[in-house]
């Protein structure tokens, strides 16, 4: 986190955290943080909006990666399920045409825009980039409810239609 000046950042819980940590909340009950002890990559990252915007203006430039390295993070893997963020049965299914997976980052084809997504108990999260407009934002959240303000905000700051943010289906 260092070269990005992430001093706010943290794969595992620091006590520095406890005086600027949003309380969590699910169902509009407060519950306990979460203070994961170990690194976990894909649910312990500790950030602050700040912070998590550094990560982003590096992504849209790929700033530190060859221009290799950028293109294939960016490039589309493997293309999600039809709209749906969940598929549990070995039934075939319809695949995006527009959302795909790729190193790391959801990919929106078409406007070759990328994303991220996520939630622990209390908490949802959601970026957009798109390194043509250099253009992105972060949207943390303390609310389970969180998410359904991403349609409006990134209206704003992203105009347009996200098919990342139809696929996640906050805007239903």
């Amino acid at each position: 986190f260092e070269p990005l000046d992430m001093m706010s950042s943290s794969l595992a819980w620091r006590p520095q955290f406890e005086v600027n940590f949003a309380s969590p909340h699910e169902n509009g009950n407060p519950i306990a943080k979460q203070r994961f002890a170990a690194a976990n990559a894909s649910g312990s990252l500790q950030t602050t909006a700040t912070d998590y915007g550094r990560f982003l203006l590096a992504a849209l430039k790929g700033e530190r990666l060859s221009k290799s390295t950028f293109h294939q993070w960016l490039e589309p893997v493997f293309h999600v399920p039809w709209a749906t963020t969940e598929h549990l049965s070995l039934d075939p299914i319809k695949l995006d045409d527009d959302v795909a997976w790729g190193l790391g980052w959801g990919i929106e084809i078409k406007r070759k825009s990328f994303f991220q997504w996520g939630w622990l108990d209390g908490t949802r999260a959601f970026v957009l980039g798109d390194p043509t407009a250099q253009s992105g934002a972060v949207l943390l959240t303390n609310s389970n409810t969180g998410l359904r303000l991403v349609p409006e905000i990134f209206e704003a700051v992203m105009p347009g239609t996200h098919s990342a943010i139809e696929w996640c289906k906050w805007n239903r």
